[in-house]
């Protein structure tokens, strides 16, 4: 299902009848046409959760109850091309880091709604992300596994600097389904090269600080 989402977008965003409107134009800062065919995507995204399932708690002690979806970093990557009725459809990647320290990321198809600058865009696809289950029985062990699924993605953007989102998982892995809701906000373009220089930069400071400057 989620393969298909993006071989329909791939395949909507290239047809004859958006490829004769469409300019030469590839923007960073995107627009609509006539000013861009086509939009490269970079964003930066934060995610809070609104709704999550967990592990299971310890049967022994009663605690150890995880988010499947605490807070969560995502860095996104695509494409857009823009069509004639103020649309525009195209592909995204994401790398997402949450705040356990478990990695994830997805293959979603986007569809962008035109309000001059303002935007709306919708999204579907693929999406996986290292949960944490607790096998059955009394041990107080729990293990790491991939869940896999569909993602869907909603964004209401008065430009492309700062945008609000929702997103909903529906993941499966470890014999069971893991759902999460989360509402955040994002920045693209000119505001994720400024977030991502920021973010670099408190890494390599964080390395040098626990380092003590030995490399």
């Amino acid at each position: 299902m989620a393969a298909s989402l993006v071989l329909a977008a791939v395949a909507g965003a290239q047809g004859p009848d958006s490829s004769a409107a469409r300019g030469s134009t590839t923007c960073w800062k995107g627009r609509p046409l006539p000013r861009c065919d086509a939009i490269a995507i970079t964003e930066i995204a934060l995610e809070l959760p609104l709704a999550t399932t967990h592990t299971g708690r310890d049967p022994t002690y009663g605690y150890g109850a995880y988010p499947d979806f605490p807070t969560i970093l995502r860095f996104v990557g695509g494409v857009m091309w823009n069509r004639p009725n103020a649309t525009a459809r195209g592909v995204v990647v994401s790398f997402a880091m949450d705040a356990d320290g478990n990695n994830g990321g997805s293959v979603e198809a986007r569809q962008r709604y035109w309000r001059s600058r303002s935007f709306i865009d919708v999204g579907a696809g693929y999406s996986q992300k290292l949960v944490w289950i607790r096998p059955p029985g009394p041990q107080l062990q729990i293990e790491g596994v991939t869940a896999r699924g569909l993602t869907t993605y909603l964004a209401l953007a008065p430009m492309d600097l700062i945008a609000v989102t929702a997103r909903a998982n529906l993941l499966f892995g470890g014999h069971r389904g893991h759902f999460g809701a989360a509402a955040g906000v994002q920045t693209g373009s000119f505001g994720s090269a400024i977030v991502g220089g920021v973010l670099a930069a408190y890494v390599t400071l964080l390395f040098i600080a626990l380092s003590g400057g030995d490399f």
